[in-house]
């Protein structure tokens, strides 16, 4: 089981800190993979859920590749960051999953299970979490702890 920190959050949202580099770190730290909201604005990337609020380089996401699940809130973060095979990127907005570059499922909440899927938010809707290949939650730390 992938256990995915939503935005960096393990034990709950916090809206002051969540997608902020030093918050994200913290959770890759503990071990946890992340996913994290990006943009693209002005020749720059940004994280944040509504808005670009805090720049990072591309270095940022290149070095924290392999526990990095980039959700490009814009076309064009998707554009540019697809070109980086090391990146797992994905792109939806009410769709019902979206296939990451990597091959897996991301489910919207009450979605599946399919196979290489990742159960979103599953404290909205408690499906069968053994039937998924990963977890993507603001309670992680839960859910690591009873699986």
């Amino acid at each position: 089981m992938i256990y995915i920190s939503h935005r960096g959050n393990l034990s709950g949202p916090n809206l002051k800190l969540e997608n902020s580099p030093a918050y994200i770190d913290e959770a890759l730290e503990l071990g946890y993979d992340v996913e994290v909201d990006v943009w693209h604005k002005n020749d720059r990337f940004y994280l944040g859920h509504d808005s670009a609020e805090h720049k990072v380089p591309v270095g940022w996401f290149l070095h924290r590749a392999n526990k990095l699940w980039i959700h490009c809130k814009n076309h064009e973060a998707f554009r540019i960051l697809f070109r980086y095979q090391s990146l797992n990127i994905f792109w939806h907005q009410v769709d019902d999953f979206a296939l990451t570059s990597k091959g897996y499922v991301w489910c919207y909440p009450g979605i599946g299970p399919l196979d290489r899927s990742v159960a979103v938010i599953p404290e909205l809707d408690a499906p069968n979490l053994a039937k998924y290949d990963a977890i993507c939650s603001d309670e992680i730390s839960h859910f690591k702890g009873i699986l």
